[in-house]
């Protein structure tokens, strides 16, 4: 079986809402079964399939939607390694995840496109020097919008939101905006009521 899945033909594009949802549903489906990929309920993947490389252990939890329009996203797991989505997770295109050890993401966050999470550092600085790995852990609702970039070691609380284009090089507390490189708070504490209003 090839890893690489056909685009729709112009017949298959033409078809009923009703069989175009069937089509993304088998072609999601068969992409996430292929690469070992745990998921629960029906994988919502629209546009151009996401590229996986899973060596450790990826889930999704139920209602998760992934929007591939413009470009895939990709997803790694190391040996050993990774990545857990919770429930009602949506990204955007061209969103890149990398764990090398694990990178934890929780309820009804929104994911903007081009975001990055890494839970590695890739390179040591300096002789002597070991690689930065660290897990990262994003809360319930947060939303990253579009092009951040998330540091290993970082945890960012619930309801927090982080600029387009922020770098995120320490914890984020909860219902905080933050924004620049490196990332700081950005105006007062986000007023939201407990465990009762989510950004979907």
């Amino acid at each position: 079986m090839s890893r690489r899945l056909r685009r729709p033909s112009f017949a298959q594009q033409m078809l009923p809402p009703y069989l175009r949802r069937a089509w993304w549903f088998v072609k999601g489906w068969a992409v996430l079964k292929w690469h070992g990929v745990e998921f629960q309920g029906r994988p919502n993947i629209r546009g151009k399939l996401p590229q996986i490389e899973n060596d450790g252990e990826m889930s999704f939890g139920p209602e998760f939607s992934i929007l591939g329009r413009l470009m895939p996203a990709a997803l790694v797991t190391t040996e050993g390694a990774s990545i857990r989505f919770g429930r009602r997770v949506h990204m955007n295109h061209g969103v890149v995840i990398y764990a090398a050890q694990q990178v934890t993401i929780g309820d009804y966050c929104l994911i903007g496109d081009m975001a990055t999470i890494y839970d590695t550092s890739f390179h040591r600085l300096e002789p002597g020097r070991p690689v930065h790995t660290a897990p990262v852990t994003i809360g319930n609702n947060v939303w990253i919008a579009r092009g951040a970039t998330i540091l290993p070691g970082v945890t960012i609380g619930d309801d927090a939101v982080v600029g387009a284009n922020a770098v995120v090089t320490k914890d984020v507390p909860p219902r905080t905006v933050v924004a620049g490189n490196p990332a700081k708070p950005v105006g007062k504490e986000l007023v939201i009521p407990d465990d009762s209003w989510w950004r979907m």
